[in-house]
């Protein structure tokens, strides 16, 4: 259960807490199933099916289905895989501005192809896949290659390893998924997937010594229908959001560090700086100049699991629909910096059945995640685990 708190003062009065409640009902489930056959002359498999579900308050529901299975098998040293996957979603909503409260339904399957090579020896290793996706939605259907090649070469025995890639893809973008990142979006929604049309990256890992690792990469980025979620003027008095996509060109700049100090205590420390080329819209809203994280791993006995783990972004903005009267253009409104402490403890009562507590904003630190939305101290989730 969410409440939509983020709403003017001047609407204090009008709004009851049953205009303001949001539900979401969640349900899913997956199947495995894979082979480990050491006989190289065997197709080893994976095969996975999902299933996800969502409805809420406002009469909006959608069921997704994702089918992915791949194939791999040696060819005397090189290895040859084959992958499939089809994912369909459909959704339903009603329109707030229908006076007939009309149904309207979304239905869109992507379906992934791909083949390709993995070789690899003491001081190298090359993937070379070609594969691509079709998007189909309605009598429309949208084709794209989509290539994956990584090349990375052993320079000194595993200290340091540059390596070389491209990449790219699409990634679904439905009901579940947008309320999952942000609670207070509209139940009435454009849905558009965001595809990566190329990714190239780059970079050089390694290890300082047997405790400490090291990752330093580049990466760019060109994307399609890159979702932002903007407060809406025209539904809802800028307290519920809705989904604008744009063209995003992005560059990242970053590295990683990790420090085994025992058995039990592992430190992981990371951080990346962020550069923006948009579209249509003025500034990649919401989106870190800067972000980074801390964690601390901490494992007691293989019983009990603990993360510490400090978040940090910078140099956000949103964009404020409300027209400014001599520009006429949207405000911009800076969101400010963000930074969040989290705990994680979980108890491994047996390796079917765990219990975990989750407590977010140790600090109570009152950021603003989302325009008008200023975090509300600290939280706190218990509960429990079980694999069949």
């Amino acid at each position: 259960v969410r409440h939509y708190y983020g709403y003017p003062d001047s609407l204090s009065d009008a709004l009851s807490k049953d205009d303001i409640m949001q539900r979401y009902v969640r349900a899913g489930g997956a199947l495995n199933l894979q082979s480990y056959y050491t006989n190289l002359d065997k197709w080893n498999y994976n095969i996975d099916l999902g299933f996800k579900r969502i409805t809420d308050l406002y009469a909006a529901e959608e069921n997704n289905i994702v089918f992915k299975t791949a194939w791999d098998r040696h060819l005397k040293r090189e290895l040859f895989k084959l992958k499939l996957g089809v994912d369909h979603n459909d959704y339903k909503s009603t329109n707030p501005l229908d006076t007939n409260n009309a149904t309207q339904q979304t239905q869109n399957t992507i379906i992934n192809l791909g083949t390709g090579i993995t070789a690899q020896n003491d001081k190298f290793k090359l993937v070379a896949e070609l594969g691509g996706f079709a998007e189909i939605e309605g009598s429309v259907t949208k084709f794209q290659f989509v290539p994956n090649i990584l090349f990375q070469y052993n320079l000194v025995e595993e200290v340091i390893v540059p390596y070389i890639g491209i990449t790219g893809g699409i990634t679904r973008n439905n009901f579940y998924s947008l309320s999952a990142q942000n609670n207070f979006v509209q139940s009435f929604l454009n849905l558009k997937n965001t595809k990566e049309k190329i990714r190239y990256f780059g970079g050089f890992r390694g290890n300082f010594s047997s405790e400490v690792s090291f990752n330093l990469f580049a990466e760019y980025s060109v994307l399609d229908n890159f979702v932002y979620f903007i407060a809406d003027t025209v539904l809802n008095d800028e307290y519920k959001f809705k989904a604008v996509y744009d063209k995003l060109n992005r560059v990242s700049i970053g590295g990683e560090l990790s420090y085994q100090m025992s058995d039990l205590v592992r430190i992981l420390a990371n951080g990346t700086y962020f550069g923006y080329t948009t579209d249509k819209e003025k500034e990649a809203w919401n989106q870190p100049s800067f972000a980074a994280s801390l964690a601390t791993e901490v494992n007691l006995r293989n019983k009990i699991y603990t993360t510490l783990e400090v978040f940090l972004q910078t140099n956000r903005v949103t964009r404020r629909d409300l027209l400014d009267v001599e520009s006429q253009t949207p405000e911009v409104v800076e969101l400010g910096s963000l930074v969040d402490v989290n705990l994680n403890v979980e108890y491994r009562y047996t390796k079917r059945l765990g219990f975990f507590l989750d407590i977010t904003n140790l600090t109570a630190n009152k950021y603003k995640r989302w325009q008008n939305y200023q975090v509300q101290g600290l939280g706190a989730m218990i509960g429990a685990n079980f694999k069949f």
